[in-house]
């Protein structure tokens, strides 16, 4: 393993009292014996980590096993350097080893060429923590990998369409059918399944003001993103007793 031997040692000097046997005097001898006790114990230091940048996204970083670790915790940010042991963009522990490594994978990660990831691994070994700071890679190629397309189960449609209440574009939806399905692989909203409600206020005067904006959402990372804004961040302070607002359609 990677693991460098600290040897200490230790002196012990010991003080005998006897007797002369010429003046049957008591003295002191000093009889100073060292005894140089030595022990050795195996310091373990995070070895090199192998950073694969996967091609079309992802992240896997990896170290070699070693006998006795039982967590390898990954700490990650792109572009971003650490000032300290900060969680990171990317943050997890691992506690089980794949084959002879540990390893590390986000497959939602998006790297291009010139990307600098800055890390560092935690590692447990025997029960002692282990540190691999302040250390970077900068992305030059990547791996491919085949990835599986995610399939949805076919429709249970039958023979027979047992009608329901729900309607989907005007027609009555089977029951036990799938009847919506929408991803936001494309980085966009398909508005011809998704429509942006736009309004102010609610149904009565004594509602808390809210204004539905399309700005308050967007794709991140194939997810839809609805984040809230406080009117006095994005206008002024007295903005809902004196402004003006106009929403297009």
């Amino acid at each position: 393993g990677h693991q460098d031997q600290v040897c200490y040692y230790t002196v012990i000097n010991s003080v005998v009292l006897g007797r002369s046997r010429t003046t049957m005097k008591t003295v002191l001898i000093y009889l100073f014996v060292a005894s140089f006790y030595v022990w050795c114990s195996a310091k373990y230091v995070v070895p090199p980590s192998l950073i694969e940048p996967l091609k079309p996204r992802g992240l896997r970083v990896s170290i070699p096993d070693d006998d006795g670790i039982t967590l390898m915790a990954f700490h990650g940010n792109i572009n971003v350097p650490f000032e300290g042991l900060e969680a990171g963009e990317m943050a997890r522990d691992i506690i089980k080893k794949r084959g002879d490594r540990w390893v590390f994978e986000d497959k939602n990660i998006r790297l291009k060429k010139g990307d600098i990831i800055y890390y560092w691994i935690y590692v447990i070994l025997d029960g002692l923590g282990y540190q691999g700071l302040d250390r970077n890679h900068t992305v030059t190629d990547f791996i491919s990998i085949e990835e599986t397309p995610h399939v949805l189960p076919k429709p249970n449609i039958g023979t027979t369409c047992e009608n329901t209440v729900t309607t989907v574009r005007g027609k009555s939806a089977c029951s036990r059918n799938l009847i919506f399905d929408s991803t936001f692989t494309s980085g966009t909203i398909d508005t011809s399944v998704w429509f942006h409600e736009r309004k102010i206020g609610g149904s009565d005067l004594d509602d808390e003001f809210v204004i539905f904006d399309k700005d308050n959402s967007y794709i991140h990372k194939d997810h839809l993103v609805i984040k809230p804004t406080l009117t006095e961040e994005k206008y002024s302070e007295d903005f809902v007793r004196a402004g003006e607002l106009s929403i297009p359609e």
